[in-house]
């Protein structure tokens, strides 16, 4: 049984998301939870295995990053992004542009980017600086040749340019919702530099997680042009200071030149879990911290929950992520007490376990405490006013002793209202034989009797 029921906490705000959590941007990098499919129980094997799936978050305020292949699987479209920068001009920076989501990166929060034409993208923005170099041959990190050292994250870097093929894109999108927006940049047939290699088309992207705070490079195409800058090429991210970087293997500069199709890559965040999982029963009862549990019923269904505490520490932020699993009892009977009661009425309630079957043994309980011996087709239990409280009863086949159903009401008498000054009868003075007409509406003594008219 899936439900989602993001719950965010921000700073000191509470808010609850009741939106299916498939219609949020996902990728492998965004925030979920799954309790796995539903199970089902025998007699024999009450018990069973219950198995939740989630992202595991890290912190992010330090420097150390991981490197990982994951499969190629873009998660997003390459062309078609809502923000295109198809200047048709070659080294250029766009302008800068603010994230509507705060992003860590090497322990820093960052809001604005800007996007290169040669397969970069920067946070250490510069307005002023619109230029994006393409000579290097050096590896990363650097800090010395602005055509790296300028660029925080290379998709890859290479020469690239914009202005060759009239079908090629260079844009890119925000797109999700709290907690799992995503920053789409994307490089879509874009020619590589240089007449003789400009039939060569590169495609390629970059997704930037909220939350998780992780990097993901898809390569569709990466063509090389040794004949020109030794067709230099290098995928990565490095910090503001261009003195850390983590690169894959054989993607730095001096593998060059290099080619890639169908390949993908996820840059995250190494440190302590920023994360707490949790199983629930279903009165809300933590009953375990591992993704794994044996759990044992003999209700007729009971629902555990899976829930995710993430805690993002470069902001302070705060998401709870919960889904659910059914565990079905497969009896060769069934039983259903129906819902809780709440009444008014002082009146007796008979609750009936609604069998599938005859010839059934039953042994009924108020409160955790018997109320008689196992008796066959006693199916019907009378409560008695004002006996509220937990009404439960335990099933089983005398043919099968060892196969016991268990089911479960909560019965509330409510108190009455209380009237403290009830109306006075009302006489009609005739022969009986016309129809007496009382006008309630009009609020007078005779109506009222010792009634206030304010309550």
């Amino acid at each position: 049984m899936k439900k989602y029921y993001p719950t965010t906490i921000i700073s000191t705000l509470c808010f609850v998301l009741f939106a299916s959590f498939a219609s949020l941007a996902q990728g492998p990098g965004s925030l979920f939870v799954d309790a796995g499919p539903d199970q089902t129980a025998t007699c024999a094997n009450p018990c069973v295995d219950i198995t939740a799936t989630f992202l595991e978050t890290f912190d992010t305020s330090g420097q150390n990053y991981s490197v990982d292949a994951i499969p190629y699987t873009p998660p997003f479209a390459f062309d078609g992004l809502a923000n295109s920068i198809n200047i048709a001009t070659d080294d250029v920076w766009s302008p800068v542009d603010t994230l509507p989501f705060e992003f860590c990166f090497f322990g820093n929060l960052e809001q604005d980017f800007q996007v290169g034409s040669n397969g970069v993208i920067r946070f250490d923005v510069d307005p002023g600086d619109l230029s994006n170099g393409w000579n290097f041959d050096e590896d990363l990190p650097n800090n010395t040749n602005p055509t790296l050292g300028e660029a925080n994250v290379f998709t890859p870097v290479h020469d690239i340019h914009p202005g060759i093929n009239p079908g090629n894109e260079i844009g890119y999108e925000v797109l999700g919702t709290f907690p799992n927006r995503v920053l789409v940049v994307s490089y879509f047939d874009v020619a590589m530099f240089s007449g003789s290699c400009n039939s060569l088309l590169a495609t390629h992207m970059a997704v930037f997680y909220e939350f998780s705070n992780v990097i993901e490079i898809y390569i569709q195409d990466k063509p090389s042009c040794p004949s020109w800058n030794d067709g230099n090429a290098a995928v990565g991210i490095q910090n503001n200071a261009g003195d850390l970087a983590y690169v894959p293997p054989g993607r730095n500069t001096s593998d060059s030149p290099w080619t890639t199709n169908d390949e993908a890559w996820s840059f995250s965040p190494v440190g302590p879990p920023t994360y707490v999982f949790e199983w629930l029963d279903d009165t809300g009862a933590v009953i375990g911290t591992t993704p794994t549990l044996n759990v044992c019923t003999t209700q007729p269904v009971e629902t555990f929950t899976a829930r995710v505490t993430y805690t993002n520490t470069c902001n302070g932020d705060i998401v709870i992520l919960e889904d659910t699993v059914d565990v079905f009892q497969n009896a060769s009977f069934t039983i259903d007490l129906g819902p809780d009661i709440e009444t008014c009425d002082p009146l007796d309630i008979v609750l009936d376990a609604n069998p599938s079957q005859l010839g059934l043994s039953y042994e009924w309980f108020y409160n955790a405490v018997s109320q008689g011996p196992s008796t066959i087709d006693d199916n019907t239990f009378t409560v008695t006013f004002p006996n509220s409280g937990t009404y439960s009863v335990e099933v089983f086949d005398p043919a099968d002793p060892t196969c016991v159903i268990t089911d479960v009401v909560e019965v509330t008498y409510l108190d009455q209202p209380v009237i403290a000054n009830p109306a006075e009868d009302l006489f009609q003075c005739d022969d009986g034989v016309n129809t007496g007409v009382f006008d309630l509406t009009v609020n007078n003594p005779v109506i009222l009797g010792g009634q206030n008219p304010g309550d």
